[in-house]
């Protein structure tokens, strides 16, 4: 009866602290051709970072783990002390974006130089404008699972993140491969091993009966986004070919086709490692 605030006596205050920061160079070239091209060239590099993290807002980065005063109520990643502590990546920083738009007019409109002598076969391919899209940026960051109370890992000392070059290409399923501390796994098939999955750790425990298992009450002290892992860029191009065709003064027909991801290409996303015995892919 002698404590403050008897009616929050036994109960928990919540309340949001942090902050997210934002910085851009960017550049836009934008120019009309003679030759009927039209070009817009429009570059970002960035970076973006922010505070508050732990197992109550994954959604937001975080910086390594704190023990905070050498007491454990913190644990999780969030040094409540000193919020700067927990400065780290957003999950949306893609450092760098390249998007490139053209418009060309095809020259076979009269008095151009492949304009085509017959007036039919003019008038089928004149008015006809190519527009491809290019987009080119960079991966977001990413971090492994390892499970526990708030999914993240521990690194362990000495163990480098990336497998050597001559063991980063595509498995079979059936080819098995030496990690840098000794280990020997056998990736799936279909799989390109990139990273070392040995750079992480969950801990384990023993049970009564003599088995082992991954312990599920732990904190990781990882970051969410781990320095220097970003998902593989992304490359795109779009086409887009069409022509206007006057029908009537006030009426027009457009005809159109377009091609996304003209060229099929596959974009790789990481997985990351699952109950402290997967593979880390790319």
């Amino acid at each position: 009866t002698q404590m403050p605030y008897l009616s929050l006596l036994g109960d928990t205050i919540i309340g949001a602290a942090g902050s997210s920061n934002y910085n851009a160079l960017q550049v836009t070239i934008q120019h009309a051709f003679t030759s009927g091209l039209t070009l817009l060239a429009h570059y970002t590099w960035s970076k973006s970072t922010g505070l508050n993290g732990g197992p109550g807002g994954t959604s937001f980065s975080e910086s390594e783990a704190v023990d905070y005063g050498g007491t454990n109520y913190n644990s999780g990643g969030v040094d409540y002390g000193n919020l700067k502590n927990n400065r780290g990546l957003q999950s949306y920083d893609i450092p760098q974006r390249l998007v490139v738009a053209t418009v060309y007019t095809l020259p076979f409109n009269k008095g151009q130089k492949l304009a085509p002598g017959n007036s039919f076969v003019r008038a089928l391919a004149s008015g006809w404008q190519l527009a491809p899209v290019v987009s080119l940026q960079s991966g977001v960051p990413w971090g492994p699972n390892c499970g526990g109370m708030n999914g993240r890992c521990n690194i362990v000392p000495g163990e480098p993140m990336y497998v050597p070059k001559s063991l980063q290409h595509w498995y079979d399923g059936n080819t098995s491969v030496t990690l840098p501390d000794g280990r020997s796994i056998t990736p799936p098939a279909f799989t390109h091993l990139l990273y070392n999955p040995d750079r992480y750790t969950a801990p384990i425990v023993k049970f009564p009966n003599g088995t082992y298992a991954q312990d599920q009450y732990w904190y990781g002290n990882t970051a969410m986004y781990q320095s220097g892992l970003h998902t593989p860029m992304l490359a795109n191009v779009d086409f887009s070919l069409q022509r206007e065709i006057p029908i009537h003064e006030r009426l027009r027909l457009l005809v159109r086709a377009d091609a996304t991801n003209a060229f099929n290409r596959t974009s790789f996303f990481p997985s990351a490692v699952q109950g402290g015995g997967g593979v880390v892919t790319d």
